[in-house]
C-alpha cells in the first residue's frame, strides 16, 4: 500500500507498481517497449527482457554489460491483460522520457529511445542500480526491506486469493506447468 500511495514521481516506484500489477520479472518490466502496450485491446506483450551479464574476454578480463534478449523459455513470450490503472502510468514514463531527453540534450542516447524504463540519460537500467535503487526506495517509504522479486510473489498469492485458477495464474506469469 505504501508504494502505491507513496508521493514519488521516480522509475523505480513505476517499475515496482508495474511488476506488482502485472506478476512481471524486473527484467520483462524494464524490456517493455511503446510498442508492447495495446490500449486499444488492453493487453501487454511481453517480448524480450533486459538483464546486465558479465563478458569475458580472451584474456580473462570481465565488463558488465546491459543486454537486450528473448526470455529464457517460450511461456516467458506472452500477452497479458493490461490494468488499466497502469494507462496514466505509462504516460507518465513517456513524460518524464520526454523530461529526460531534454534536460540531457546531445548527451542523451537515442539507441533506445522507444523503451518505457530509461535512465536519466537514456540508457538501459542494469541489474545492480535497480537494486540499489529499490533498497533505497523503500527505506524513503519507510518499507522493510524486501527483494524486488517478492513483488511477484505477491502478484501470484492475490491472483490465487481471487480464486484464479493456478494454470491461468502460471500463464500470466509465463510459468510452464505440466498440470
Amino acid at each position: 500500500k505504501k508504494i502505491f500511495s507513496c508521493n514519488e514521481n521516480t522509475v523505480i516506484k513505476y517499475i515496482a507498481i508495474v511488476c506488482a500489477c502485472t506478476g512481471m520479472r524486473r527484467g520483462e518490466c524494464l524490456g517493455l517497449n511503446d510498442s508492447d502496450i495495446d490500449e486499444t485491446n488492453n493487453i501487454i506483450k511481453i517480448q524480450r527482457t533486459i538483464s546486465t551479464v558479465t563478458i569475458i574476454d580472451n584474456e580473462g578480463n570481465r565488463e558488465l554489460k546491459t543486454i537486450i534478449q528473448i526470455p529464457k523459455t517460450l511461456g516467458s513470450i506472452r500477452t497479458i491483460p493490461l490494468p488499466k490503472s497502469l494507462i496514466p502510468i505509462f504516460k507518465e514514463l513517456k513524460i518524464i522520457r520526454n523530461e529526460n531527453k531534454l534536460r540531457a540534450g546531445s548527451s542523451y542516447s537515442t539507441e533506445f529511445i522507444n523503451f518505457l524504463f530509461l535512465t536519466e540519460t537514456g540508457n538501459l537500467f542494469d541489474d545492480s542500480n535497480i537494486s540499489r535503487s529499490w533498497k533505497r526506495f523503500l527505506k524513503r517509504i519507510d518499507v522493510d526491506y524486501k527483494k524486488f522479486h517478492a513483488l511477484r510473489h505477491t502478484y501470484a498469492t492475490k491472483q490465487f486469493e481471487a480464486n484464479i485458477p493456478l494454470k491461468t495464474v502460471s500463464e500470466l506469469l509465463g510459468i510452464q506447468t505440466y498440470i
